[in-house]
């Protein structure tokens, strides 16, 4: 999957010959292919690129392009082609030259039709395309798209570090919903869901702490700024007033502190 993850103008479009749409956040675009490229990132000009083939997650939004519209490429997933081939191969030429070797075959599947099945069937019966697209990015979201696209993180590692920093700010504003993570994990009448959700991958052997994937403590407060400066819908507003709350969480999220 090729990801535009830079904020960008709602009137851009482009012809990609696959499957192509909108971000969650509504300021990226994303092609999706059949092929193996890699896992790369590169925040170059005139736009931010990011390559997932095996390594973090992406939710679908069906907000599909307009040229994808127009050239009734709805339902197509189209192999690598030569012209993306060359796009990457100058976008990422230092990475790539780094390789031993480039395999494009396309890749596994890493959830059997089966597993994807059952884990459809948790979800309500009358969750509709509109209730998907509703569904807000919130402080989660924002913080990584800040870390992972100002100073380089991971994606799939500082998913893993944030989510649970965020869900604690959260917790008082959506009290339902994190009585429903803790009894998923056990964790009811012991653990609160963030300290539950931080444990899981602490025991598991995943990061838990920026200062562990790459992030600079001086960089914080640069980021903190960041994320406050164009704040995302979440459930418990965050903004410039609350700049000093987001700095704590993220100092947290640093050290790797289990949330309370």
């Amino acid at each position: 999957m090729l990801d535009d993850d830079f904020e960008i103008d709602r009137g851009w479009t482009i012809d990609a010959g696959t499957y192509a749409e909108f971000s969650p956040s509504g300021t990226g675009i994303r092609a999706i292919y059949r092929g193996q490229l890699g896992n790369l990132k590169s925040h170059g000009e005139p736009y931010g690129l990011e390559l997932f083939s095996s390594k973090g997650y992406v939710t679908i939004t069906g907000n599909v392009q307009p040229a994808v519209e127009a050239l009734g490429d709805e339902d197509t997933v189209a192999p690598v082609d030569e012209r993306v081939l060359s796009m990457i191969q100058r976008r990422f030429k230092r990475e790539l030259d780094a390789r031993t070797e480039a395999n494009y075959d396309a890749p596994p599947l890493g959830l059997s039709d089966k597993q994807i099945a059952q884990a459809l069937e948790v979800l309500p019966k009358d969750l509709d395309y509109d209730a998907w697209l509703s569904v807000g990015m919130a402080l989660h979201h924002k913080l990584c798209h800040t870390l992972g696209g100002s100073f380089n993180l991971p994606h799939a590692e500082v998913h893993t570090v944030v989510l649970p920093q965020a869900m604690a700010f959260n917790a008082a504003a959506a009290p339902e919903a994190m009585r429903r993570i803790e009894r998923a994990l056990g964790a009811t009448g012991r653990a609160s869901a963030a300290a539950g959700l931080f444990d899981l991958a602490h025991t598991n052997g995943a990061p838990v702490a920026l200062k562990d994937i790459g992030m600079n403590e001086a960089d914080l407060d640069r980021a903190a700024e960041i994320a406050v400066s164009n704040p995302y819908w979440n459930p418990r507003p965050f903004g410039s007033a609350q700049r000093g709350e987001i700095r704590d969480l993220l100092q947290r999220a640093y050290e790797g502190i289990r949330p309370d």
